[in-house]
């Protein structure tokens, strides 16, 4: 029995890890030292004859082994849940469990609402409600659970995790192009205006890489736009040059509204990341969902679904 008393503990933990985003994180949320938690995490490992968790320095990654464990761990999170509000008359058995899920159109749209759907019906007991935000995320974010946005490179304000590299490439329009003349290569944008859409700053850092070798370039904002989409309509509009999702500006490259710039630079991609507020971080359909977003996304690429 003591054994098994033990097996279940170092369940719930390796459970409360994966929720709080690492050992570091939940050894401060629990008042554990780190050590400790570590160890009962390697002793798990053992019982299970599975690695849970690849660690390195910085951060610890969830295996596929340990995403598996984590799904059948969230049944025994939901017991403990809802004994601890066995005091609270809405914590009833069959209740729904309402998670508020922010972002924007754009991201819902392209990335998001097939895998929301199918998270539904895979887990009936979960009602996702989509609350759209037609500006940046992070205005709402203490609305919601769950934030799904670009990562601006700003401090998250809560528990962040990277979703997808999305590929990145450098538009004008052609008016554009014909009263400030084509730049040949990335060193030059520092001489036009451009548009940006990831900083409350004059001055942004657009990184390109070429056969190996990494161009980092200060371009100075002309405007800054409110969200990717206006980003592109305003460099459809001729406010400047624009960096932004190949998916959102290869369409209108093909309309005839858009040049692609530097066909030979990769532009530095961009990061969709999930942001769990801080008081929904033990929800373990919470973590649920972001964990199979990740899996979804890193399926599908890093691109628009289909």
């Amino acid at each position: 029995m003591h054994r098994e008393f033990n097996h279940a503990s170092n369940l719930v933990l390796f459970a409360r890890v994966v929720q709080a985003g690492g050992i570091s994180k939940c050894a401060a949320e629990m008042g554990l030292e780190r050590t400790t938690v570590s160890r009962r995490l390697k002793e798990l490992e053992r019982q299970l004859g599975a690695t849970l968790l690849k660690r390195s320095p910085r951060q610890n990654n969830v295996t596929a082994a340990g995403r598996r464990c984590f799904r059948q761990c969230v049944r025994l999170l939901e017991i403990i849940d809802t004994v601890s509000l066995v005091s609270r008359v809405h914590a009833g058995p069959d209740e729904q469990d309402v998670i508020l899920i922010g972002s924007t159109p754009e991201i819902v749209s392209n990335f998001l609402e097939p895998h929301l759907a199918e998270f539904e019906r895979d887990h009936p007991g979960v009602k996702l409600r989509r609350r759209l935000f037609s500006g940046p995320a992070g205005t709402g974010r203490d609305l919601v659970d769950l934030i799904v946005t670009w990562d601006t490179g700003a401090p998250a304000g809560g528990n962040a995790w990277r979703l997808a590299m999305v590929e990145q490439a450098v538009y004008a329009s052609p008016d554009f192009l014909a009263d400030h003349g084509t730049p040949a290569n990335p060193s030059e944008l520092v001489a036009l205006p451009c548009v940006v859409d990831d900083s409350n700053d004059d001055v942004s850092n657009w990184a390109f890489s070429r056969q190996g070798l990494e161009t980092h370039v200060k371009v100075h904002a002309r405007h800054v736009a409110q969200g990717i989409p206006d980003a592109r309509e305003s460099a459809i509009a001729g406010f400047g040059i624009c960096r932004i999702p190949m998916y959102l500006g290869e369409p209108f490259v093909q309309y005839g509204q858009l040049v692609r710039l530097f066909p030979g630079h990769d532009a530095e991609r961009r990061s969709l990341i999930a942001i769990t507020r801080r008081s929904s971080v033990n929800r373990p359909h919470v973590t649920l969902l972001r964990m199979a977003l990740e899996e979804s996304l890193a399926q599908q690429g890093g691109g628009p679904s289909g």
